[in-house]
């Protein structure tokens, strides 16, 4: 409990200043590229956010659980690291592919923006995170991240001054995802002394133990990451411009939590098997105490948030200070969601059931999300969210419920 205690504070500590970093970049690109310029930056960046979900696959959960419980066997640590990055470069070839086609017949943006967004894409896809994740020894790595958007974002202040500066603002982003990505690469490697007995065999395993995990984490993203893709698609990309600044404040909000279940997963996959009342009760706890503090959250950012928005954005961005207010109460939504996941379903092995209850869910609150904002914009999408979410509640409760009863019948 120690190591998650440890795993947790620095987590947090390097979450909460990603999220400084991440709501400091809202008011210096959107204040100098303006709505549409800024628009079309989000929209390219979520649309490589969104490709490189395929890339990870799920492995963030699938390896990172394999490792936590084998960290003791060097060989297959080698093994299994080895065969997950070829497992990743094929995925990678598949999904640059159909990108390129697409580019070529519908030239949605500039080169340069598009070249910036590979880059992005590559970055974010490539991620050795899942490795640090089981190790339970995240602090070099999220330091590195940390590290890198921090002289990103120093850039971006120093360097993106009018709408014309769109494609440099996005090469910055990029190059801070990619330099983070090869650094960590060599220290996963440098650590394990190689990569040994990596075949095409062990990749092909590797796909089919994440199949379940990619589905559900994948599907999570969707009603996020696709959500501005779609909005975009559906309304415009001006839209998207007033959708992202509010957005990026409520994922920030519900991103200080995930450090707690990056460092709890782990920890509660291997009590699942060495002690399973145990695991029930810490999960009960996780699950009332993330989801009061998200209660908390969106209170308090329901009364200030319109203030501090208004204040980051400055003129023109009225409609997003209105739209926070919707949007707030995806906040502990979410959070239920997510700790009823990693704290319950998938340490018990349920990722098949949460995968397609997830997918389910979340194609759901894009469907109704566009149709609504083809006739009530941004508000439209942010509705169709807050339907799916509470929809997925009620789904991931039933496939929770051995949990519930377990503890009414618990000495």
């Amino acid at each position: 409990m120690k190591t998650v205690i440890r795993s947790t504070a620095v987590l947090t500590t390097a979450q909460g200043l990603g999220y400084v970093i991440s709501l400091a970049e809202v008011p210096i690109l959107a204040r100098a590229l303006g709505a549409t310029a800024y628009g079309e930056l989000v929209w390219v960046q979520a649309t490589a956010l969104l490709a490189s979900m395929v890339v990870d696959y799920g492995f963030n959960l699938s390896a990172s659980r394999e490792i936590a419980r084998n960290k003791n066997d060097n060989s297959f640590m080698q093994r299994t690291c080895g065969n997950v990055f070829l497992a990743k470069l094929v995925l990678l070839l598949l999904v640059a592919t159909p990108l390129l086609v697409a580019y070529l017949i519908y030239t949605p943006t500039s080169s340069g923006m598009a070249y910036a967004g590979f880059i992005y894409f590559v970055g974010f896809g490539m991620t050795p995170f899942w490795y640090f994740q089981g190790m339970e020894r995240m602090g070099r790595s999220v330091a590195v991240e940390t590290l890198t958007r921090f002289l990103a974002l120093i850039s971006l202040f120093l360097f993106v001054q009018t709408p014309e500066d769109k494609t440099l603002a996005l090469t910055i982003m990029a190059s801070g995802s990619i330099a983070c990505t090869i650094v960590t690469v060599i220290m996963c490697r440098v650590e394990l002394g190689g990569f040994r007995g990596t075949s095409i065999h062990g990749a092909v395993k590797q796909l089919k133990q994440s199949t379940a995990f990619f589905v559900y984490k994948s599907s999570g993203q969707l009603m996020t990451t696709a959500a501005t893709t779609v909005l975009g698609a559906v309304v415009g990309k001006p839209a998207v411009g007033v959708f992202a600044p509010a957005e990026k404040v409520v994922k920030a909000v519900i991103g200080l939590a995930i450090p707690v279940f990056h460092a709890f997963y782990p920890h509660l996959s291997r009590l699942f098997i060495e002690n399973p009342h145990k695991k029930r009760q810490q999960a009960f706890w996780l699950i009332v105490g993330v989801t009061a503090s998200g209660f908390i959250a969106a209170i308090a950012l329901y009364i200030a948030g319109p203030t501090i928005l208004s204040w980051m954005l400055g003129p023109g961005y009225d409609e997003a200070s209105d739209l926070l207010l919707l949007m707030v109460w995806l906040i502990p939504l979410r959070l239920l969601n997510q700790t009823l996941g990693f704290a319950v379903l998938l340490p018990s092995q349920k990722e098949s059931a949460a995968g397609m209850a997830m997918l389910i869910c979340s194609t759901l609150s894009l469907v109704l999300g566009a149709y609504l904002a083809a006739g009530h914009g941004a508000s439209g999408m942010v509705a169709g969210l807050l339907i799916g979410d509470i929809a997925l509640i009620a789904s991931q409760m039933y496939l929770s419920r051995h949990m519930f009863k377990a503890r009414k019948t618990a000495p």
